[in-house]
């Protein structure tokens, strides 16, 4: 019998082994943000059987450390509660959002401040919010938009963009 740390650590190797290591910086962020916390020992296993990929990704994790690069969504400069200041009540659609603002620092590490990321999480809440309405308008089984459907999209289109 395992204690639960060597089982978690087995596991993450195990799941992750067989995933290609590219060293790039962002694709390491990206790896290691889906990995989580022993993503090093995914690479040390991988480095051990001749993968020579992953001692350029450790180095290039090292690195992502020590600079403090965001990899989880405990890392964002915003939070659930920003989330929400902007009118998100369901759990689910601020999960959603945080995921959404990870995505974007992993792919782009100078929007990790909170006006960026807020406005960024402001767009996409935008174009949520008119593709709801667009569907709320439009019924596919007669394919029609009245004329008041159409001024109403005009509207939402208006106050969303």
């Amino acid at each position: 019998k395992f204690d639960v740390k060597t089982i978690k650590e087995t596991e993450c190797i195990c799941r992750y082994f067989h995933r290609e290591v590219i060293p790039e910086r962002k694709e390491i962020r990206k790896f290691a943000s889906e990995a989580g916390e022993n993503f090093a020992l995914v690479l040390k296993a991988k480095y051990a059987c001749g993968d020579d990929n992953a001692k350029k990704a450790m180095d290039i994790y090292k690195d992502i450390l020590e600079k403090g690069e965001c990899l989880y969504i405990k890392d964002l400069a915003i939070s659930g509660n920003d989330i929400k200041s902007l009118g998100v009540e369901n759990g689910k659609e601020v999960g959603a959002m945080l995921k959404f603002a990870l995505e974007t620092v992993l792919d782009e590490p100078h929007m990790n401040e909170k006006h960026k990321l807020m406005e960024a999480v402001k767009n996409r809440l935008g174009m949520w919010k008119l593709r709801k309405a667009c569907l709320g308008l439009w019924n596919p089984s007669t394919s029609s938009l009245t004329l008041r459907k159409l001024r109403v999209l005009q509207i939402i289109i208006t106050n969303v963009l």
